[in-house]
């Protein structure tokens, strides 16, 4: 998931205070987020190009 992480966050794809630590057969992921320990089902696959990263 390491390699996963850095490639999100490299291509802009998950807020850098997101941690993903599973995904599902659909391809989202469970994150861990760093500053309070909540965790958070990130969706791809809707985007919108009018919202920040973490928004989306």
């Amino acid at each position: 998931m390491d390699t996963i992480a850095k490639d999100l966050w490299d291509r802009n794809l998950l807020a850098k205070n997101l941690l993903p630590f599973a995904r599902d057969a659909g391809g989202n992921y469970f994150c861990i987020k760093i500053n309070n320990g909540k965790i958070y089902y990130c969706t791809f696959d809707t985007w919108s190009d009018n919202l920040s990263v973490s928004d989306n």
